[in-house]
């Protein structure tokens, strides 16, 4: 089922057309099938694990390289963040309400 759901989500299938081809190209039945939040879930981490279908680290290390430090030119881009680490760099949160996300470019 695993190959099945890789090969798909990697041709950007969507979880429930994953869920419904692992349920007509086996024998399993209904109820024996995963539920379409475990498909989502699955496809997620492969497509952000194997086929770079999440920007957030690029975005985190962007916000990172481009922390302020005061010997910017007066055109070249810097951000601000609330909250920095020990060696002065912004922290990317992971956008919840505990690690907020807020971000000004």
């Amino acid at each position: 089922m695993k190959v099945v759901a890789r090969e798909m989500a990697a041709h950007r299938h969507r979880p429930t057309r994953i869920r419904n081809a692992l349920l007509r190209g086996s024998n399993l039945g209904q109820n024996s099938l995963p539920s379409v939040a475990a498909v989502q879930r699955f496809v997620h981490h492969y497509r952000a694990a194997h086929l770079g279908g999440s920007d957030f680290w690029d975005f985190s290390n962007l916000v990172r390289e481009r922390g302020f430090t005061g010997q910017e030119e007066l055109i070249e881009g810097f951000t601000f963040t609330w909250n920095m680490d020990g060696e002065g760099r912004p922290v990317v949160g992971t956008g919840t309400d505990m690690d907020s996300f807020v971000v000004e470019l």
